[in-house]
């Protein structure tokens, strides 16, 4: 089905590539293009934060403890996914805006569920519409709802079963 791809010590060795986008695990170079990234989606997507609370340093508070794998294309980061390994939880997934529609975000949750061991889960927002349907288009399906610490409404989803 969607997450054909189960031999870790493959996919961490050596990256995981489909055209010319690859996923590997991030370097500390990386991180200043991940935080911009983060920093320019949030802006444009969160729209129950205010955009001025947002800060280019946020992604580095925000993974803390995390695994940060990142989508490598042409020597550019197009995006980054991080999660918690122990829990199989996957915390963020963002895309540059001008490589969104091209699979990448595929291609990073693809690498996430395969990484991860079984069941992986993931919280996202109610209000954010576009991230509830990509995530329901891969099969994650919702577990229950919650509310955020600062009062927000979240789906829990769970990826669905790997195949074999």
């Amino acid at each position: 089905m969607i997450w054909p791809l189960r031999d870790k010590t493959v996919h961490e060795a050596q990256g995981l590539t489909r055209g010319p986008v690859a996923v590997r695990r991030a370097a500390r170079r990386d991180m200043a293009a991940c935080a911009a990234i983060y920093l320019e989606r949030r802006r444009e997507r969160f729209h129950w934060l205010d955009p001025d609370s947002l800060r280019p340093g946020d992604l580095q508070d925000d993974v803390r403890g995390e695994e940060i794998w990142v989508a490598e294309a042409h020597g550019q980061v197009v995006g980054f996914s991080s999660m918690y390994v122990a829990v199989s939880f996957v915390h963020n997934l963002f895309v540059r805006a001008d490589w969104e529609g091209r699979g990448v975000g595929r291609l990073l949750m693809d690498h996430a569920v395969a990484r991860l061991d079984w069941p992986v889960t993931l919280k996202c927002v109610v209000g954010n519409a576009p991230a509830r349907a990509f995530y329901e288009r891969l099969g994650f399906t919702e577990q229950r709802r919650g509310r955020s610490r600062n009062g927000v409404e979240y789906v829990l989803y769970m990826a669905p079963p790997p195949e074999g």
